[in-house]
């Protein structure tokens, strides 16, 4: 084991018990989509664990999702070789809507809920208990981000956000590991990575966030660091309090 795989896995285990990500008897579904960040989750989660429980069953889902020039016969192979029960779950339908001209709503949104819906089905139908996304440390500050620029509030993803009831969990187990660790880990095992073929890859909100951080790192290094840090030190004594009614601003001159 490299000192690179050796490092990933120490902060693989250390989120999962830091945040009581997988538990004696759980049932994952890990969504698989092909890229580098799910891929070398998968490759994390069924090699060696330390301190992390080996009483769980992990089975790799990859919904297809229709999208011209993909192919998910590489993936399935893959899968084979590692030994992982999985499920290629057709879905061609969701490019189509996604991408349908009268849509009102972007259509990252729309392919992000229609992915998530059949994620949730799959597991449901398998019986497993937890969904893990392999959303890294920078996908978070990316968030945190994107939801103060576009939404207007303070929010991102959660370790582990627990749904219909505390009946399923999404769990995210790269929640400490930077992005540029994992692409440097995947060349390295030559893991199968599937190439990108969303058309919109390049113009998202995501890519608009990911490049501005990336210059806020060349003038800073410490920029990522302490955004991820921030989520963890929050004083409500120097944050205001809402006033009735709400929050109205003045117009811009």
């Amino acid at each position: 084991m490299t000192a690179l795989e050796r490092h990933l896995r120490k902060w693989l285990e250390k989120a999962i018990l830091d945040f009581g990500l997988i538990a004696p008897g759980d049932r994952v579904c890990l969504a698989v989509s092909g890229g580098k960040d799910s891929l070398v989750l998968l490759h994390l989660l069924t090699g060696t664990l330390v301190d992390v429980t080996k009483d769980f069953h992990l089975m790799a889902v990859h919904v297809d999702a229709g999208v011209p020039g993909s192919d998910a016969s590489q993936l399935a192979a893959h899968f084979d070789r590692v030994s992982v029960e999985y499920e290629i779950a057709p879905a061609h339908h969701i490019f189509t809507q996604a991408n349908a001209p009268d849509n009102k709503k972007r259509p990252c949104f729309i392919c992000a809920r229609l992915r998530r819906r059949i994620l949730f089905e799959t597991a449901h139908a398998h019986g497993c208990n937890k969904i893990a996304l392999a959303h890294h440390r920078d996908d978070v500050v990316e968030t945190l981000i994107m939801n103060m620029f576009y939404n207007r509030e303070i929010s991102t993803m959660t370790p582990m956000q627990e749904m219909f009831h505390g009946d399923l969990a999404m769990i995210r187990p790269l929640y400490y590991i930077r992005e540029p660790l994992i692409a440097k880990f995947a060349a390295r095992a030559q893991l199968p990575v599937l190439k990108a073929r969303c058309p919109a890859e390049d113009t998202t909100r995501r890519k608009f966030v990911k490049d501005t951080l990336a210059h806020m790192a060349s003038v800073d290094p410490d920029t990522h660091n302490n955004l991820f840090r921030s989520m963890f030190r929050i004083y409500p004594d120097y944050m205001p309090q809402t006033p009735p009614g709400g929050v109205k601003l003045p117009r811009n001159f």
